[in-house]
């Protein structure tokens, strides 16, 4: 309806001209059909592509399997944090409506997940506990429908579906198990947990505690912050961080 309008915010004028891509400008094309000035006028530009794959894969947590593309198969692993309570998005993929809504109250944690037909995906449950988990309002078990596996992991549980709507409810548990063995594919919180872990990442990324949205990334990989700040997270320097946290 906004579309419809005389007057509609600036920020949908990219839509309004037929954009599919995120422009650095919102009126990148003038109404006169002319172009803005080249030096600044990306049609696709990456700093705000870029946020937006972040908060489609960490914060609503719709990710893809390199060895299912296409969300053959999904990973649907949200990471609450940072202050936000809720978080709801769906995808449109070739199979059909993929879809992730979380929220948190106090530790009760939801998650409301949607799987196309002729995909499956890999739920990852924060901080949960197998007993503690039910969906649909029963208690998860093996015989739950859609649920092929489930497995407990270090933070929390892994549910293997099929396609359907899917609904998880428990209270998260306080992390009661030994600390891990640190790598390249711990969180940035186990390792900054760590006190010797921590000192590894100040020696290599020094001001890193210092990033102000450190907070947001504290349920990410190394691995998966690379991609977010390659010029600091080289392949050397990952590596190094690597072997030193893997000898702690």
């Amino acid at each position: 309806d906004l579309l419809t309008q005389d007057t509609f915010p600036s920020w949908l004028y990219p839509v309004k001209q037929g954009a599919t891509t995120i422009w650095e400008r919102w009126d990148g094309i003038k109404p006169s059909g002319e172009f803005q000035d080249p030096g600044m006028n990306s049609f696709n530009h990456y700093a705000y592509g870029a946020i937006g794959d972040w908060m489609y894969r960490v914060v609503a947590g719709l990710d893809t399997d390199e060895k299912a593309p296409g969300y053959r198969h999904a990973i649907i692993a949200p990471r609450p944090g940072g202050g936000l309570t809720q978080a709801q998005a769906t995808l449109h993929t070739m199979y059909g409506e993929l879809a992730s809504g979380w929220t948190l109250e106090g530790n009760r944690f939801t998650l409301k997940a949607a799987v196309p037909a002729n995909a499956w995906a890999t739920i990852r449950l924060p901080h949960a506990a197998p007993e503690a988990v039910t969906e649909g309002g029963a208690a998860l078990s093996q015989d739950t429908p859609g649920v092929r596996r489930i497995a407990a992991k270090q933070q929390g549980l892994e549910v293997e579906v099929g396609s359907g709507e899917y609904y998880f409810a428990y209270q998260m548990q306080a992390a009661t198990k030994p600390r891990p063995k640190l790598s390249m594919d711990s969180t940035l919180e186990d390792i900054l947990a760590h006190e010797e872990g921590r000192a590894v990442l100040v020696r290599h990324l020094p001001g890193i505690l210092d990033v102000p949205m450190l907070n947001m990334a504290m349920q990410m990989t190394l691995a998966q912050v690379a991609p977010y700040a390659p010029q600091f997270l080289t392949d050397d320097v990952l590596r190094a961080i690597d072997e030193e946290l893997k000898e702690l």
